[in-house]
């Protein structure tokens, strides 16, 4: 049987009668939802931490608010699969739970911001038009009971997608490919369309109009000469207002209207099937596609509206600073990586003009954060789940890979940061906590890759030995042990990690303090030593035993001898470009840096040209969390194998 969404047909059992090329959206899909991704995972957490920890009063709004982020934050989360799913031409290797759920959390996603918005529109209208009775019909309690009753509509009507959505194993580009309806098969379409047509008018048209009502008797309101009354305050309520209504009417025409519109269309034509020409289809289909990712970018704009429309965002982080700052009034200081100085005698003497970073760490950490998490869930599903016999090299590497997926999760809390030009709001233990998984990452990282290049070392050099030296409860002692060395070794970490005030800004030092930066070299220049210097030699050893073994004509006899040489010289590349590109030039950067710094008497351009290429090769050193998967994909058979298997 032909799929809804297949790109090719055939005569005999096609039950469409159109032939649909659809080989844009292998493009377009995994690229906007990329995107989507990043921003809306970024804005989406940040939005979740200041409401749940830095706002102390939740007005109605807040808690619309909080239920629309959960929304967001669900939906964003099944993204990397879709992004696989539609980059890897249609080929859905994760199951039919899976595809279920991730078809059932987007309509979810989509209607449950729907309702919410509009309840938040609402909201603002009855403040605004009704402001005296609005003070008893909208409470907090009102609003808890009203988000459980659209979290209970939204999940019964919801419900029979978790039907509809089916797989078809045979229906893909390929013969062998697994295709995940976004609708559903052809034999239950018809029902599939009266379904959704009843859940558009009730959750889409109606929310829509009391949208459009509401706001457009707010904007009648707000140009009533008596609703400004010439007041300050009553002029930022207006200003505030008009945000809201922009951003909401934007929200439905720019997401929400083309997706359901365009979806009509195409769902009709094919209700019709062949009563539609094939030009006309295939021009409704290209529509619809191109529309469903801007239904998906609504996780994205949904914090904006909470940024610009809601004042708590910015009050809390005035009293932050404000606090901060009479903490620190008495002994005003200098930060590391501070751009500016005072004559202040415990301050660098050179001031640093570092103004390139505010755009180069945003920009390569949202990078990062993309391609890393997507390559590290998908390598964490294959090892978890699609391989059988866990040898001692999958046991290193799904250790490689916790390591790195802890690290970017904290990832949207830097960009943040350094987009907002080192203004930290998340708090000092937030700060402590990231660098030191900063630097659990690093070493962690390095760590296992050794343990890895040692195991193929042992593997080609040693066949018969390795059975006995190398098996997998070893493996997981050492990876315990690895992880106890770096947890301990690292825990400092915690202690010079600091915050200070600088002007209005609060710094999260990625170093320390002046007063222990001293001491915080030292400690750096020794777990340098022991952490990275000593397994960088050791894995230099190791492969240049394994190029010398390989070299030898009499390992390549046979031909499964030759797929592992193969594999090996992969193996090979990959862990000496992490080493070469990632670890040395940050190691051998910072300890220029940090020298400099503690000497603090070289000319200030040298110092600044060392900072310079010291932030540059900071990102570098995170593009590990995306060459270590790669490492995975590359050293095992049964990775590539998975997919098949499915």
């Amino acid at each position: 049987m032909a799929i809804f969404n297949n790109t090719t047909t055939t005569n005999v059992s096609d039950p469409y009668h159109c032939k649909i090329d659809e080989n844009f959206k292998y493009i377009l899909l995994p690229v906007s939802y990329t995107l989507v991704f990043v921003f809306g995972l970024a804005l989406n957490i940040t939005a979740m931490y200041v409401i749940l920890f830095r706002t102390k009063h939740w007005k109605p709004s807040t808690i619309y608010m909080i239920n629309l982020n959960v929304c967001d934050t669900l939906y964003i989360l099944t993204l990397p699969f879709l992004i696989y799913y539609y980059a890897d031409k249609n080929d859905w290797p994760f199951g039919e739970l899976m595809c279920k759920l991730i078809r059932f959390l987007f309509y979810t996603n989509l209607y449950g911001s729907i309702l919410f918005l509009s309840c938040i529109s609402l909201h603002r209208f009855l403040g605004v038009c009704h402001p005296v009775r609005s003070l008893s019909w909208m409470n907090g309690r009102r609003a808890r009971l009203i988000s459980v009753g659209i979290w209970m509509i939204i999940l019964i009507l919801q419900a029979p997608i978790l039907y509809f959505s089916r797989m078809n194993n045979n229906g893909g580009v390929t013969p062998q490919s697994a295709v995940c309806y976004d609708t559903t098969s052809k034999e239950l379409f018809n029902d599939f369309t009266v379904y959704s047509s009843v859940v558009m008018l009730l959750l889409f048209v109606l929310p829509f109009g009391v949208v459009l009502v509401c706001n457009g008797l707010m904007v009648k309101k707000l140009q009533e000469p008596s609703v400004v009354g010439g007041g300050p305050m009553s002029q930022r309520f207006k200003q505030k207002s008009v945000k809201m209504i922009i951003i909401v009417l934007l929200t439905f025409m720019l997401c929400f209207l083309p997706f359901h519109v365009n979806r009509s269309i195409y769902y009709t034509f094919r209700y019709l099937d062949k009563h539609v020409s094939c030009s006309m289809l295939e021009t409704a289909s290209m529509a619809y596609k191109v529309t469903r990712p801007l239904a998906s970018a609504n996780s994205c704009i949904d914090p904006i509206l909470y940024f610009m429309a809601g004042q708590s965002f910015r009050r809390s982080m005035r009293n932050k600073k404000n606090k901060t700052k009479s903490e620190n009034r008495k002994s005003p200081m200098a930060t590391l990586n501070n751009t500016e100085i005072t004559n202040d005698s415990q301050v660098y003497r050179c001031t640093l003009k570092e103004e390139f970073k505010y755009i180069l760490l945003p920009v390569s950490y949202s990078l990062v954060l993309v391609f890393g998490l997507a390559l590290n869930i998908t390598a964490m599903y294959f090892i978890l789940f699609q391989t059988k016999h866990w040898k001692p090299s999958t046991i290193y590497m799904i250790n490689l890979n916790v390591c790195d997926t802890l690290y970017i999760l904290t990832l949207p809390f830097l960009i943040y940061y350094y987009a907002d030009k080192n203004d930290w709001p998340f708090g000092e233990l937030m700060c402590k906590l990231i660098r030191f998984l900063f630097y659990t990452n690093l070493y962690g990282s390095i760590l296992f890759l050794s343990c890895i290049s040692l195991h193929r070392f042992l593997g080609i050099c040693h066949p018969m030995r390795s059975l006995y030296w190398m098996n997998g409860r070893r493996a997981c002692l050492i990876s315990v042990g690895i992880w106890v060395i770096v947890l301990t070794l690292q825990a400092p970490i915690l202690y010079f990690a600091r915050m200070r005030h600088n002007g209005k800004d609060l710094v999260c030092h990625d170093t320390t303090i002046k007063e222990l930066f001293d001491d915080f070299l030292v400690y750096t220049s020794v777990m340098m030593f022991l952490l990275f210097v000593l397994p960088f030699g050791l894995v230099l050893v190791c492969n240049g035993l394994m190029v010398k073994k390989l070299l030898d004509p009499g390992v390549v006899r046979e031909p499964m001898s030759q797929r592992s040489k193969q594999k090996s010289v992969k193996m090979i590349i990959i862990v000496l470009l992490t080493f070469m590109l990632c670890f040395l030039p940050f190691h051998v950067n910072r300890t220029i840096y940090y020298t400099l710094r503690y000497v603090d008497k070289h000319d200030c351009d040298i110092i600044r040209i060392s900072n310079n290429i010291y932030k540059v090769t900071r990102p570098l050193r995170k593009a590990l969390s995306q060459a270590d998967e790669l490492k995975a994909v590359v050293r095992k058979s049964s990775f590539e194998s998975g997919f098949v298997n499915i």
